[in-house]
């Protein structure tokens, strides 16, 4: 699982996402109907391929499903990554970064008009969705590059999870990403698997 290094919404509302304890971000504010999450995570030097992101209930509680929508569910129109290196050492010189192409999605649940391959299309009037019953549980998703990307040594990873699709709000409430890299590459991505994966961070 990766660790977040820094986490933020794009639109102001006065909440805030917080780190808890398994690496997880969680908000538990009202939110607008379109926000934007914005998550930095450290990420160690070698191969990576994909991630992945849980839904995760905000507590063990019936009423406190993922979603934050009124019947506890999600859906995520977009998510997004890129890649950042280190500065080279020379005057004047920044970061570079490198989007992400995510070619396959894979989900342990999502309904026949929020397929999980909505997320990855471009389009931010669709998403991923999932019904109430799986909003009470854990749910993984799989986001897999077309070919793995070599990491080098100080790079971070950022993420976007884009919630446009909805007139209502329907931002996850409590999410965690974790991602392939190193030599569980193979074993985790054929075929794809959903655990166990490595916490980045």
């Amino acid at each position: 699982t990766l660790k977040p290094s820094e986490y933020r919404s794009k639109v102001e509302t006065g909440f805030e996402l917080r780190e808890l304890e398994d690496r997880s971000l969680i908000t538990g504010a009202d939110l607008p109907s379109r926000e934007t999450y914005n998550i930095t995570f450290r990420v160690e030097a070698g191969s990576f391929a994909g991630l992945r992101l849980e839904a995760l209930p905000r507590s063990a509680l019936a009423d406190a499903p993922s979603g934050l929508a009124d019947d506890g569910t999600f859906a995520l129109s977009e998510i997004e990554a890129e890649l950042v290196t280190p500065a080279p050492e020379a005057p004047e010189a920044k970061p570079q970064s490198q989007r992400l192409q995510l070619t396959t999605a894979l989900a342990e649940a999502d309904t026949k008009d929020g397929d999980i391959g909505r997320a990855i299309d471009g389009k931010e009037d669709t998403a991923w969705r999932i019904d109430t019953d799986a909003a009470k549980r854990t749910v993984a998703a799989l986001f897999l590059l077309d070919r793995p990307v070599e990491v080098p040594n100080g790079a971070s990873l950022r993420a976007k999870l884009v919630f446009a699709a909805a007139p209502d709000r329907r931002a996850l409430g409590r999410f965690r990403v974790a991602a392939a890299q190193g030599e569980n590459l193979a074993r985790l991505l054929n075929p794809p698997r959903f655990e166990p994966w490595k916490v980045i961070g």
